[in-house]
């Protein structure tokens, strides 16, 4: 841990360590809660399992704000390392869980309510002057787009070098009473497909919804998880595709479910597991994390009647008020969601570093490459006589 700077009778101090990362464990989720940053993502748990598994290749750099009084008002949960893809050759500066087989979502500073724009300024200082960890690209992946911190973070940025920004839509499903009461705000036909597909299974079929860490161990029931997500995913399936993904939620679940933030739920039809989800609970609502089913139970609209289970079960087991689907969209969350905000990717090449800056600089000219090649495609006709052969698209 660095020698504290002082500012306007802000103390300030680096963790480099694993060590001081698990020391700040008694006033970290105080400050989050204190904060308008609160996500099971920015937790003291779910960072430092985290930090535990993926950190290996990385450097920690976590900067602390404390007041004149010594209260903890301010942590930037940042590391440094090899980057994704094309970056992998850089010293990228992100948020500690910012890439890697499981990404975090809502990524942020945690600063106490009030305090944001003294605190994120200094936090920004450090950063743009930062002498070790040496970095040459910033990568602040999945933030929301109106945290007052990132605003300013952002702001702060932009007079120091250019941004690169892409915009991500985060579907969610707000509650306001009961589960039926979501359901009469729908549209009739949703309201009846859903009632009907439950009647049809529970009349036709023997069911049973099982409570990981209640019904069935936690190990038990993220094992049933695992196995119907690969059914469903197939080679598709990004979730659990590592040891160190999965080693890394079998050390999560147990320290999360200890605080009752974890929901995993297995859905058995006849006395198989036919579909199970795992989520997380945290600050009244659900984050959707991951889902599956089997496919041998299509017919029954099993993955609709899951959906609808782990609603009605949430709403009346934890009284929530939402639940936040994650970062982009996709035809389910669509059916099932009635809001959406706005995430943001932020990027930016270190002014002084070449290396990034031609990285940038061809992975924007690569992507106005994707982008015309589509548009050309699309706008080109088909000729009709132009049979389409087993080598058709395939490069000669």
């Amino acid at each position: 841990m660095s020698q504290p700077l002082t500012t306007h009778a802000i103390q300030f101090e680096e963790v480099t360590t694993l060590e001081g990362f698990r020391a700040l464990e008694p006033e970290w989720n105080a400050l989050l809660q204190r904060s308008a940053a609160d996500t099971i993502y920015l937790t003291w748990e779910y960072l430092t399992t985290w930090w535990e598994v993926f950190g290996k290749t990385r450097e920690l750099w976590i900067l602390t704000a404390r007041d004149e009084g010594g209260k903890l008002i301010g942590l930037a949960p940042l590391m440094v390392g090899p980057g994704n893809r094309m970056r992998q050759f850089l010293h990228e500066l992100t948020f500690i869980g910012g890439h890697g087989d499981s990404t975090c979502e809502c990524q942020d500073f945690i600063v106490e309510k009030g305090r944001e724009e003294e605190v994120v300024r200094m936090f920004l200082g450090k950063i743009k002057n930062a002498d070790h960890p040496k970095w040459n690209f910033l990568a602040f992946p999945i933030t929301v787009a109106d945290s007052l911190t990132m605003t300013l973070a952002g702001q702060s940025l932009e007079k120091w070098g250019a941004l690169r920004l892409r915009d991500r839509e985060a579907p969610f499903c707000a509650f306001t009473g009961s589960w039926e009461e979501y359901l009469q705000s729908r549209s009739s036909k949703f309201r009846s497909t859903v009632r009907n597909r439950i009647k049809k299974i529970q009349t036709q079929h023997r069911t049973e919804l099982k409570i990981g860490g209640q019904d069935l161990a936690l190990d038990e029931a993220l094992l049933h998880v695992v196995k119907l997500s690969s059914s469903r995913w197939g080679d598709d399936m990004e979730a659990f595709h590592s040891l160190k993904f999965l080693e890394f939620h079998r050390r999560l679940i147990p320290r999360l479910a200890a605080r009752g933030w974890v929901m995993l739920l297995v859905l058995m039809v006849d006395g198989a597991p036919a579909a199970g989800r795992y989520d997380y609970l945290y600050g009244g609502k659900v984050w959707g994390f991951q889902g599956g089913w089997d496919p041998a139970f299509a017919r029954l609209s099993i993955g609709l009647v899951m959906n609808a289970l782990t609603f009605q079960w949430a709403i009346q087991h934890h009284g929530i008020t939402e639940y936040d689907f994650g970062a982009d969209t996709s035809r389910y969350k669509s059916e099932w969601s009635n809001g959406s905000r706005l995430l943001k990717d932020i990027y930016m090449a270190h002014p002084q570093s070449l290396p990034a800056r031609v990285m940038l600089f061809v992975h924007e000219l690569q992507k106005k490459g994707r982008k015309l090649e589509a548009d050309a495609v699309e706008d080109e006709p088909m000729e009709a006589s132009t049979p389409l052969t087993l080598s058709s698209g395939i490069p000669q």
